[in-house]
Protein backbone atom coordinates (compact mmCIF):
# COMPACT_ATOMS: atom_id res chain seq x y z
CA UNK A 1 0.00 0.00 0.00
CA UNK A 2 1.44 3.32 -1.10
CA UNK A 3 -0.54 5.49 1.36
CA UNK A 4 1.68 4.95 4.43
CA UNK A 5 4.79 5.43 2.27
CA UNK A 6 3.52 8.75 0.92
CA UNK A 7 2.68 9.93 4.45
CA UNK A 8 6.12 8.93 5.72
CA UNK A 9 7.88 10.56 2.77
CA UNK A 10 5.85 13.76 3.23
CA UNK A 11 6.91 13.83 6.88
CA UNK A 12 10.57 13.43 5.92
CA UNK A 13 10.32 16.06 3.18
CA UNK A 14 8.70 18.49 5.55
CA UNK A 15 11.49 17.82 8.06
CA UNK A 16 13.95 18.70 5.30
CA UNK A 17 12.07 22.00 4.75
CA UNK A 18 10.75 20.89 1.35
CA UNK A 19 7.12 21.78 1.97
CA UNK A 20 6.26 21.87 -1.74
CA UNK A 21 7.26 18.23 -2.24
CA UNK A 22 5.57 17.27 1.05
CA UNK A 23 2.33 18.91 -0.11
CA UNK A 24 2.56 17.12 -3.49
CA UNK A 25 2.92 13.75 -1.72
CA UNK A 26 0.02 14.53 0.60
CA UNK A 27 -2.14 15.59 -2.37
CA UNK A 28 -1.31 12.29 -4.10
CA UNK A 29 -2.11 10.41 -0.90
CA UNK A 30 -5.46 12.20 -0.51
CA UNK A 31 -6.42 11.32 -4.08
CA UNK A 32 -6.03 7.65 -3.13
CA UNK A 33 -7.41 7.94 0.43
CA UNK A 34 -9.56 11.10 0.69
CA UNK A 35 -10.61 10.35 4.28
CA UNK A 36 -7.14 9.77 5.74
CA UNK A 37 -7.34 12.02 8.79
CA UNK A 38 -3.62 12.19 9.47
CA UNK A 39 -2.88 13.27 5.90
CA UNK A 40 -5.76 15.75 5.94
CA UNK A 41 -4.52 17.31 9.13
CA UNK A 42 -0.91 17.44 7.93
CA UNK A 43 -1.91 18.92 4.56
CA UNK A 44 -4.15 21.48 6.29
CA UNK A 45 -1.30 22.63 8.51
CA UNK A 46 1.01 22.97 5.50
CA UNK A 47 -1.59 24.94 3.54
CA UNK A 48 -2.26 27.27 6.46
CA UNK A 49 1.46 27.79 7.13
CA UNK A 50 1.93 28.57 3.43
CA UNK A 51 -0.72 31.27 3.69
CA UNK A 52 -3.42 29.46 1.69
CA UNK A 53 -6.24 30.07 4.18
CA UNK A 54 -9.08 29.15 1.80
CA UNK A 55 -7.54 25.76 1.04
CA UNK A 56 -6.84 25.21 4.74
CA UNK A 57 -10.47 25.96 5.66
CA UNK A 58 -11.71 23.50 3.04
CA UNK A 59 -9.28 20.84 4.25
CA UNK A 60 -10.27 21.42 7.90
CA UNK A 61 -13.89 20.88 6.94
CA UNK A 62 -12.95 17.64 5.14
CA UNK A 63 -10.97 16.60 8.21
CA UNK A 64 -13.95 17.25 10.50
CA UNK A 65 -16.17 15.14 8.23
CA UNK A 66 -13.71 12.23 8.51
CA UNK A 67 -12.52 12.49 12.14
CA UNK A 68 -14.36 10.35 14.68
CA UNK A 69 -12.30 11.11 17.82
CA UNK A 70 -14.12 13.80 19.82
CA UNK A 71 -11.03 15.47 21.39
CA UNK A 72 -9.37 15.84 17.99
CA UNK A 73 -12.59 17.18 16.45
CA UNK A 74 -12.92 19.77 19.23
CA UNK A 75 -9.32 20.89 18.76
CA UNK A 76 -9.80 21.42 15.00
CA UNK A 77 -13.22 23.06 15.41
CA UNK A 78 -11.64 25.53 17.81
CA UNK A 79 -8.77 26.21 15.42
CA UNK A 80 -11.16 26.55 12.47
CA UNK A 81 -13.35 28.94 14.44
CA UNK A 82 -10.36 31.16 15.17
CA UNK A 83 -9.21 31.16 11.55
CA UNK A 84 -12.71 31.92 10.26
CA UNK A 85 -13.04 34.87 12.64
CA UNK A 86 -9.54 36.28 12.31
CA UNK A 87 -8.37 35.37 8.81
CA UNK A 88 -11.48 35.21 6.64
CA UNK A 89 -13.91 37.49 8.49
CA UNK A 90 -16.54 34.73 8.54
CA UNK A 91 -17.81 35.44 12.06
CA UNK A 92 -21.03 33.45 11.53
CA UNK A 93 -18.99 30.40 10.50
CA UNK A 94 -16.69 30.95 13.48
CA UNK A 95 -19.69 31.04 15.83
CA UNK A 96 -21.04 27.82 14.32
CA UNK A 97 -17.72 26.01 14.83
CA UNK A 98 -17.24 27.36 18.35
CA UNK A 99 -20.78 26.39 19.35
CA UNK A 100 -19.93 22.77 18.51
CA UNK A 101 -16.93 22.94 20.80
CA UNK A 102 -19.00 24.52 23.59
CA UNK A 103 -21.59 21.73 23.23
CA UNK A 104 -18.91 19.16 23.99
CA UNK A 105 -17.35 21.29 26.76
CA UNK A 106 -20.33 23.05 28.38
CA UNK A 107 -18.47 23.92 31.59
CA UNK A 108 -15.56 25.68 29.85
CA UNK A 109 -16.15 29.34 30.73
CA UNK A 110 -13.27 30.57 28.53
CA UNK A 111 -14.86 28.99 25.46
CA UNK A 112 -18.20 30.58 26.35
CA UNK A 113 -16.48 33.96 26.81
CA UNK A 114 -14.95 33.56 23.37
CA UNK A 115 -18.39 32.79 21.99
CA UNK A 116 -19.79 35.94 23.64
CA UNK A 117 -17.02 37.92 21.96
CA UNK A 118 -17.87 36.49 18.54
CA UNK A 119 -21.60 37.09 19.09
CA UNK A 120 -20.79 40.68 20.02
CA UNK A 121 -18.81 41.11 16.80
CA UNK A 122 -21.78 39.71 14.86
CA UNK A 123 -24.32 41.82 16.81
CA UNK A 124 -26.06 38.56 17.76
CA UNK A 125 -27.25 39.88 21.10
CA UNK A 126 -29.79 37.15 21.84
CA UNK A 127 -27.13 34.45 21.51
CA UNK A 128 -24.70 36.53 23.57
CA UNK A 129 -27.36 36.83 26.29
CA UNK A 130 -27.83 33.03 26.38
CA UNK A 131 -24.09 32.53 26.75
CA UNK A 132 -23.81 35.17 29.49
CA UNK A 133 -26.60 33.45 31.41
CA UNK A 134 -24.76 30.12 31.12
CA UNK A 135 -21.54 31.81 32.28
CA UNK A 136 -23.34 33.33 35.27
CA UNK A 137 -24.67 29.92 36.27
CA UNK A 138 -21.21 28.37 35.94
CA UNK A 139 -19.33 30.94 38.02
CA UNK A 140 -18.25 29.61 41.44
CA UNK A 141 -18.94 32.55 43.79
CA UNK A 142 -21.92 34.80 44.38
CA UNK A 143 -19.86 37.88 43.53
CA UNK A 144 -18.72 36.36 40.23
CA UNK A 145 -22.28 35.34 39.39
CA UNK A 146 -23.47 38.87 40.24
CA UNK A 147 -20.91 40.43 37.87
CA UNK A 148 -22.13 38.20 35.04
CA UNK A 149 -25.76 39.03 35.82
CA UNK A 150 -24.78 42.72 35.70
CA UNK A 151 -23.22 42.20 32.25
CA UNK A 152 -26.38 40.36 31.19
CA UNK A 153 -28.63 43.12 32.53
CA UNK A 154 -26.69 45.79 30.67
CA UNK A 155 -26.84 43.74 27.47
CA UNK A 156 -30.62 43.36 27.80
CA UNK A 157 -31.03 47.07 28.48
CA UNK A 158 -28.53 48.55 26.02
CA UNK A 159 -28.50 46.06 23.14
CA UNK A 160 -31.88 44.34 23.19
CA UNK A 161 -33.96 47.17 24.65
CA UNK A 162 -35.60 44.73 27.06
CA UNK A 163 -35.93 46.66 30.32
CA UNK A 164 -37.96 43.89 32.02
CA UNK A 165 -35.29 41.25 31.33
CA UNK A 166 -32.61 43.75 32.34
CA UNK A 167 -34.36 44.36 35.65
CA UNK A 168 -34.68 40.61 36.31
CA UNK A 169 -30.96 40.09 35.67
CA UNK A 170 -30.04 43.06 37.86
CA UNK A 171 -32.39 41.82 40.61
CA UNK A 172 -30.61 38.45 40.50
CA UNK A 173 -27.28 40.26 40.68
CA UNK A 174 -28.43 42.28 43.69
CA UNK A 175 -29.66 39.14 45.45
CA UNK A 176 -26.29 37.47 44.82
CA UNK A 177 -24.21 40.47 45.89
CA UNK A 178 -26.28 43.06 47.80
CA UNK A 179 -23.27 45.34 48.36
CA UNK A 180 -22.24 45.65 44.71
CA UNK A 181 -22.65 49.39 44.06
CA UNK A 182 -22.50 48.99 40.27
CA UNK A 183 -25.50 46.66 40.39
CA UNK A 184 -27.42 49.02 42.70
CA UNK A 185 -26.69 52.03 40.46
CA UNK A 186 -27.75 50.26 37.25
CA UNK A 187 -30.86 48.83 38.91
CA UNK A 188 -31.80 52.26 40.26
CA UNK A 189 -31.63 53.67 36.72
CA UNK A 190 -34.30 51.18 35.65
CA UNK A 191 -36.74 51.83 38.49
CA UNK A 192 -39.46 54.43 38.82
CA UNK A 193 -38.80 57.15 41.44
CA UNK A 194 -40.74 55.46 44.30
CA UNK A 195 -39.02 52.09 43.80
CA UNK A 196 -35.68 53.85 43.39
CA UNK A 197 -36.08 55.61 46.74
CA UNK A 198 -36.90 52.29 48.39
CA UNK A 199 -33.81 50.65 46.84
CA UNK A 200 -31.44 53.43 47.84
Amino acid sequence: DVVPLLLERATVLHGLADSGAAMADLDALLERAPGNVEALRFRTDLAFNAGDVELAVGLWRRYLAAETRAPRRAEIELQLSQVLAENTGDVAGAIEQLERVVETNPDDIQLRERLVGLCTRANDWARAARELRAIALARPTSQDKAREELRLGLLFRDRLGDRAAARMALDRARTLDPLNLDVIRELADLLDPAARAQLL
